[in-house]
């Protein structure tokens, strides 16, 4: 049997170019305003003042208000069919909102208002997954932002430890939806307050994850943690990464091909 012609060599796959982050973190601490300085952005938000403090910090985004599961899918229609050409990113605000959104959907299908079946909770999980994945396939950056949840587990030794993670998914043990999600995204942000030896605070995003949180980079750009994140400064390292990357490969070629030639 022929090799099928499917099968390629990722060194000569070119970058998708597009991003699809996820920052969550604790109530108040600051991802909607971290996630208002990404540029040329449209907010899909739950609540009008949930972006009030983007604005207050001077981003210039524009800003959708979703009232519903079912205007959210047909935001994602718009953006797919043209909203793409007018931004450079789309902002989920958050995605732990918009579950209770698919939820209040299921429940008003099934002519319940609290109590649900076992089987809704596969429904409404494979609801958010599949829109996840029909968002990560837009061709403009994606940012989810998610609450934080905190539970408890042990270690490899057995002791219990608290850890953290994006609050996704009303099945708490082991958080397998927040899992899932997390899988689907190429970075992800733990956002925390800090202070400095002076007293002040700044914000600090973990981008690698510890014993008691969450976190990942698949850009392999940045260290353990960003300080004073904004997002077109991680776009541009990003980018720089790869750029640098190119070069190499290339070169690599180049080198063999001249082996092979002398």
């Amino acid at each position: 049997m022929a090799r099928p012609k499917a099968i390629v060599k990722l060194e000569d796959q070119p970058s998708k170019g597009n991003r699809n982050w996820l920052i969550y973190a604790p109530s108040g601490v600051g991802k909607t305003v971290l996630a208002g300085t990404a540029p040329k952005a449209l907010f899909l938000t739950v609540e009008a003042a949930g972006t009030e403090s983007a604005k207050a910090f001077g981003s210039t985004a524009d800003e959708w208000l979703i009232g519903s599961w079912d205007e959210l899918v047909e935001a994602y229609e718009w953006i797919k069919k043209e909203g793409y050409k007018f931004y450079e990113w789309i902002i989920l605000d958050s995605i732990t909102e918009m579950e209770e959104m698919c939820w209040n959907s299921q429940l008003e299908a099934i002519g319940k208002e609290y109590e649900a079946r076992i089987q809704d909770y596969g429904i409404v999980d494979r609801k958010l997954k599949k829109l996840v994945d029909r968002f990560n396939r837009l061709p403009v950056n994606v940012l989810y932002t998610a609450q934080m949840a905190a539970f408890e587990t042990e270690d490899e030794d057995g002791d219990e430890i608290n850890k953290v993670l994006p609050a996704i998914g009303r099945a708490k043990s082991g958080w397998p939806l927040s899992n899932l999600i997390c899988g689907k995204v190429t970075l992800i942000g733990l956002l925390v307050a800090k202070e400095d030896d002076d007293g002040d605070e700044f914000r600090r995003l973990y981008v690698h994850g510890g014993l008691g949180w969450v976190a990942k980079d698949r850009h392999d750009t940045f260290g353990k943690f960003i300080d004073s994140p904004n997002i077109p400064e991680m776009a541009e390292a990003v980018d720089a990464r790869q750029a640098a990357a190119g070069p190499k490969t290339a070169t690599k070629k180049k080198k063999k091909k001249e082996s092979s030639n002398g």
